[in-house]
């Protein structure tokens, strides 16, 4: 096997990064990450940019700017469309953003310590994993962004994943630290439309790419699964 060399390192945080998430304003394309120490740092990933570093062969790269933080680990972020993203954190909130604006354009004050979010831009509707077992829904772009429905214990441990379906943004999967995977309906959240993994390992992260469901776990197996 050929070993890859990397492009570049994005390198500007004195702390453990927690999430990355992409985002584009239609000309532009931004690496969005959150880090142990509450930063949330923006970086310019456009393809002239990363043709540039590859090109000199610069292999360091810092943000395009440091937007704002968290009071404690920043630990989620996602995309909310057009120059806005969403971040999550352990000081029980969640923040919406603008890269255009470079500012906070709204803010939510929880009652629990938050692990995971992610952006369904059907239902207009962010999903964002807690410590306390439950995963609870809202609108970020109401006026006052409060918690719209939730799933209470649907898990026996933190939620370290939540994912929306990318073919049917109606489907949710969540992933625990208790070793479970379900997927639910948001248009009916008495019970997960199926269970698709069941093990003793802590599941740490997951990704959703059409059909193809991935979840890494925390003694380093990846399990995949077909919808």
């Amino acid at each position: 096997m050929d070993k890859l060399e990397p492009i570049g390192i994005l390198n500007g945080s004195p702390s453990t990064i927690l999430s990355l998430s992409e985002i584009s304003d239609g000309q532009d394309d931004f690496l969005i990450s959150t880090s142990h120490n509450g930063e949330v740092g923006v970086w310019d990933v456009s393809e002239n940019e990363l043709q540039q570093m590859d090109k000199t062969g610069q292999k360091f790269e810092s943000p395009l700017m440091i937007i704002g933080t968290h009071e404690l680990p920043a630990t989620g972020s996602a995309s909310a469309g057009n120059s806005q993203f969403l971040t999550c954190g352990w000081d029980e909130t969640v923040k919406l953003w603008d890269i255009e604006c470079a500012k906070l354009v709204n803010l939510m004050k929880g009652d629990t310590p938050y692990m995971c979010i992610d952006y369904s831009s059907i239902n207009r509707l962010c999903a964002v994993g807690t410590k306390q077992k439950s995963v609870q829904f809202m609108d970020p772009q109401s006026n006052d962004l409060t918690i719209s429905n939730m799933i209470s214990d649907c898990h026996t441990s933190c939620v370290a994943c939540v994912k929306w379906c990318p073919g049917d943004l109606n489907y949710l999967m969540t992933a625990g630290w208790d070793g479970l995977a379900y997927i639910w309906d948001h248009r009916k959240l008495s019970q997960p439309s199926s269970t698709i993994h069941k093990s003793k390992e802590r599941i740490m992260s997951s990704c959703w790419k059409d059909n193809l469901i991935l979840i890494g776990t925390d003694k380093g197996n990846v399990y995949s699964y077909t919808r």
